[in-house]
Order: structure tokens, then sequence, then C-alpha cells
């Protein structure tokens, strides 16, 4: 497939579902500039995937990609351990 031809399929599956694609992307950073970062790279992953794309569901498929992505990333760059609220409470108060 030629890159005019990846382009043109770029923006007729992905291109419609970006916004969705945030919103789950938010949703699972709890963070805009993350959800971005995750959108931008997720983007970049479609690209590179885009003629595996068998034309079933395409907000499935972005969606899902988005996904992959935002939990790679937050592997990546989030904190692995986990702090519980407790551990900073004074309890004498």
């Amino acid at each position: 497939m030629s890159d005019e031809e990846n382009r043109k399929q770029f923006a007729g599956i992905v291109v419609p579902h970006l916004s969705e694609a945030f919103a789950v992307a938010s949703w699972l950073t709890g963070n805009r500039t993350d959800a971005e970062d995750v959108v931008q790279e997720a983007c970049l992953r479609a690209f590179r995937a885009i003629g595996s794309f068998t034309g079933a569901n395409a907000r499935a498929w972005v969606v899902t990609i988005v996904r992959h992505t935002a939990y790679s990333w937050l592997a990546k760059n989030r904190p692995s351990e986990i702090v519980a609220v407790e551990d900073f409470l004074d309890e004498s108060v």
C-alpha cells in the first residue's frame, strides 16, 4: 500500500474516532496532558498498522489501540509503588 493510500485510510478510519480516543485516554490516565501523549502514540501505532485493519469495526479497533497504548504508557511513566493514604495520616489527630 502506498503512503498516500495509508493516509487516506487513516483519515477515514482513525480521525473520526479521535475525540472518543481522547476521552478513553483521559479516563485511563486521569490527566489531559498524559492523555494527549497517549493519543499521539496511539495514532502512530494505528498509522503503522493501518494495512492490517480488516474493516470490521473502526471504532473498536481505534479504541483498542488507545487502550493498549495507555496501559503501556502508564506502565512506563507511572511509579509502580502504591502508597496507602493511611500511611500519610497522623492517627493522633
